[in-house]
């Protein structure tokens, strides 16, 4: 035997082409190329294009960029480099697309296809359903073991006018199954953690489902972003109508989605930021002069207020609308006093006239306080030579003294965040003057800052995308309050109390449901919309929650035509996805979570006596659509392995967490929840045996780990790697 043990090495690739020209100093961070021995070159060693052309002695190997740029202590410069090998000891090339997971799926009763399975009861008997649920999730919410077992009763109850027929009579099923699905999504895993923030619970019957009256579509924004907070608030506050979720982020990149019955307008990324104290600016920033830095909050709801912000004296005045005064030709006014339309005060300018009379020059003398852009000025027509108001002078504030620029950075909510640049620091007076009259608002100052670069390309558009169409239906609830001691009905205050509800007075009772005569009551109704239920093949079914109570007195839900004992009935359950992935520098520390949940069913109906333990069970039928499988191809799969692959080619082992690896250069190249699929190169290795002296052959595979879906970025070069040798196949 061979004391050699073949091995595998594990080599992530970013997402960039192979290199196949220059040398190997070109290399990028993780970027992969093929190399020609002792073919040197002033860029290191030769990138080949082709491996063809060389002669079967020739060695090559493949290199693959690492992006780093020291080598002092326990760092490294190096690349991770394959063994030598010569065209003819390619022995496979081989592609491994990563696997989706599926999720787990069970309906116990009627399926929706067959119509023999059913959960059935007699009149006066009882069944019960257990569910089982395993997984990690639950040991996350502090579960013992990661597991509940829960079994439900119930009981189909003979009717209070039954004869002894009746007690053989199939029982009317669909509503004792929706209050059984009911008490399932409401059930407690722990406290705030309900069933259905686990599981989809939905009743399955063979009568048709209601029709929905109005339809929605999901909606979902992909963006390049922080990924906070703030981010959320910015897309937030470009559909203030609708409510905003982060439904996916996977490394830089945000997944938004809102319901609505309109495609919103694409989202303009409208808040640039402001980046301070730089020498250079990026492409679409321009440079500006410092000044004293300034953080500005205010309620706005989206809006941009940033023109409303500066407030403080007049720097630059537009241009003055006057009459022409032939009289008053080459007059200069000096220091004349304004007026204004806003709160500032003090203003004063000088006015020039040209030798036609006509006001040619406005130049600011005091520049006032209390200023705001935007602001009209005037000056009485009687000051310049003329009369009022025929011959006042109207001016426009364009610009505030000493404020350089107000840009708005950052969206939370209602709040918008604004960036505002001072020549100077302000005074007292002039941080009361901004906040007054704002309410919520508040302002800090952040320090001197010696250059800035704002923001003055042309922000990128991006659309939302179109998603499920679903749909809702109304459902109508009544409430019967007393009139009040005048005999007059409560409808105004009724619709006060529900302000997003119509109300009106329901003259048009059920049969039955009449409201005696001479109670001194009337009854009102309104309809509320239900959840959103997509197509499929089994979808979830229509809910709605009833108004609050009025005072003491309850909603009640009218409900719809009787359904009788024909209607098949059954339960169907489905996993939600449930990852918990924190990003690779502190995955280590935290761990991830990808193991989907795990469901089982059983149940039946009980016979004979239920004393004590003594009785059997009838159990309903149960199909299994989809069995719990947690895909392949995640990062944290391959992070081990990339490890240990690094400490054999480069001696760099990871010892301590995050921040002591990064210094060390020792980081992952991968994302721990990411999806990655892989490319094989088997390699035949050939060399002496130190023990021995015997030449032995030992096979080494080189999984080259890439991001999920760019196959054919890599599919030529890792083909012409293969290419001197037919048996090695191709991707």
């Amino acid at each position: 035997m061979s004391i050699h043990k073949p091995f595998s090495a594990v080599i992530p690739l970013l997402e960039s082409a192979p290199l196949t020209n220059g040398g190997s100093l070109d290399l990028a961070n993780g970027q992969v190329g093929l190399f020609l021995k002792n073919a040197r070159t002033a860029r290191g060693v030769r990138a080949l294009p082709l491996i063809q052309n060389l002669s079967l002695n020739d060695k090559v190997f493949l290199e693959v960029g690492q992006g780093s740029q020291n080598s002092r202590g326990s760092m490294t410069n190096r690349n991770m480099r394959t063994i030598e090998f010569t065209k003819a000891d390619v022995l496979d090339i081989a592609f491994n697309e990563a696997q989706e997971g599926t999720l787990s799926e069970v309906v116990i009763g009627f399926d929706n296809h067959d119509i023999t399975k059913n959960i059935s009861l007699r009149n006066g008997e009882s069944g019960s359903i257990t569910v089982e649920l395993c997984g990690d999730i639950l040991s996350h919410y502090g579960v013992n073991g990661g597991r509940i077992l829960k079994t439900f009763a119930f009981d189909a109850t003979l009717p209070d006018d039954c004869t002894e027929a009746d007690q053989c009579a199939v029982a009317v099923m669909k509503p004792i199954i929706q209050k059984v699905v009911e008490r399932m999504n409401n059930e407690l895993v722990v406290e705030g953690v309900r069933w259905s923030d686990l599981i989809t619970v939905s009743g399955v019957y063979s009568d048709a489902a209601p029709v929905a009256t109005s339809t929605a579509f999901f909606y979902t924004l992909t963006l390049v972003d922080s990924g906070d907070d703030n981010a959320l608030g910015l897309v937030q506050a470009t559909v203030p109508a609708s409510k905003v979720v982060r439904i996916e982020r996977t490394g830089l990149t945000s997944v938004y989605q809102i319901v609505g019955t309109a495609l919103p307008a694409a989202y303009t990324p409208y808040f640039p930021s402001v980046l301070v104290n730089c020498d250079e600016c990026p492409e679409g920033y321009t440079l500006t002069e410092g000044g004293f830095l300034y953080t500005f909050n205010a309620e706005d709801n989206g809006e941009d207020l940033g023109d409303l912000i500066p407030v403080g004296g007049v720097g630059t005045l537009g241009t003055p609308t006057a009459t022409t005064l032939i009289g008053e030709a080459g007059n200069t006014y000096t220091a004349v006093a304004t007026t204004s339309d806003g709160v500032g005060t003090g203003l004063t300018l000088t006015v020039t006239r040209d030798g036609a009379g006509a006001v040619t020059s406005v130049v600011v003398v005091d520049a006032g306080l209390d200023y705001r852009i935007g602001d009209g000025v005037t000056i009485d027509g009687t000051l310049i030579g003329g009369a009022s108001p025929a011959d006042d002078l109207t001016v426009d504030v364009t610009g505030i003294a000493g404020f350089l620029s107000v840009n708005k950075v950052g969206q939370s909510e209602g709040f918008g965040k604004y960036s505002v640049l001072v020549a100077f620091q302000l005074s007292d007076e002039q941080f009361g003057a901004i906040l007054s009259g704002c309410e919520h608002c508040t302002m800090e100052f952040n320090g001197q800052v010696s250059s800035t670069c704002e923001f003055d390309g042309e922000p990128t558009s991006t659309r939302w995308v179109e998603g499920e169409e679903c749909g809702m239906i109304e459902q109508e609830y009544y409430i019967d309050v007393p009139d009040d001691e005048c005999g007059v009905n409560r409808l105004a205050d009724i619709q006060a109390e529900y302000p997003s509800l119509t109300i009106e007075v329901d003259t048009e009772y059920m049969e039955g449901e009449e409201i005696p005569a001479n109670t001194c009551m009337t009854r009102y109704k309104t309809s509320v919309m239900s959840n959103l239920v997509c197509e499929g093949c089994f979808p979830e079914n229509y809910t709605t929650s009833a108004p609050a109570d009025f005072g003491n007195i309850s909603w009640v839900k009218v409900e719809g035509a009787a359904v009788d004992n024909t209607v098949l009935t059954g339960i169907h359950f489905k996993a939600k996805e449930h990852v918990i992935c924190p990003d690779k520098s502190i995955a280590d520390q935290l761990g991830t979570l990808l193991e989907p949940l795990k469901i089982q069913v059983t149940g039946g109906q009980y016979e004979g006596s239920k004393i004590g333990y003594n009785y059997n069970q009838k159990e309903f039928p149960v199909r299994i659509i989809s069995r719990p499988f947690r895909g392949t191809g995640y990062g944290v799969d391959y992070m081990d392995n990339e490890a240990q692959t690094k400490a054999r080619m480069l001696g760099t082992y990871n010892t301590g967490g995050y921040v002591e690896n990064y210094l060390k250069d020792t980081v992952t190249k991968l994302q721990p929840c990411e999806k990655y699929d892989t490319i094989t190169v088997k390699v035949r290795n050939t060399e002496y045996n130190n023990a021995f002296s015997h030449r032995s052959a030992e096979d080494v595979r080189y999984v080259f780990v890439i991001p999920q879906g760019t196959k054919g970025l890599y599919e030529d070069f890792f083909n012409m790697v293969g290419s001197g040798n037919p048996s090695a196949g191709v991707i």
